[in-house]
């Protein structure tokens, strides 16, 4: 993919998971991150990320971050948060979602995410939000939940 975007900060230089429903966000997203020298963990369906976290999964090492899209099949986002949380997963977990009235990001709040990012996804603000989330939780990985492996 090239060199890494000079422009983002270092503390986006590791490792990132990412949980999407759609091939075409996965893609994007991914490179997104991976040109901020992110390592990307993907999960294709909202139980695979819970089960990757939650140890069923072996991704080999714990992710600092997670992007979860809301609307996923089989679990949705919010469900996977509220798991994740009752499991005592701490975690900054960032929504992705095509819902952007003021209620839906209280809703995903609510489920027990840190914060949230309407579609579409911006490049810098994506990066932004993960430096800061990684920032105020004292680590320099960045992880998430998202799409298929690649």
């Amino acid at each position: 993919m090239g060199a890494p975007d000079p422009s983002v900060d270092t503390a986006t230089r590791t490792a990132t998971g990412l949980s999407k429903d759609g091939p075409d966000n996965q893609r994007l997203i991914s490179h997104y991150l991976t040109k901020a020298a992110a390592e990307i963990e993907l999960a294709c369906i909202g139980r695979e990320g819970v089960n990757a976290y939650t140890g069923t999964c072996d991704w080999g090492s714990p992710n600092a971050l997670i992007l979860l899209d809301m609307q996923m099949p089989e679990m949705d986002g919010y469900e996977a948060t509220r798991v994740l949380r009752t499991e005592g997963l701490t975690v900054p977990v960032i929504a992705l979602t095509a819902h952007t009235m003021a209620d839906d990001r209280q809703r995903c709040l609510d489920a027990g995410c840190n914060d949230y990012l309407a579609k579409p996804i911006d490049r810098h603000m994506l990066i932004a939000m993960c430096a800061q989330h990684l920032a105020d939780a004292g680590t320099k990985t960045v992880a998430g939940a998202g799409a298929c492996r690649m």
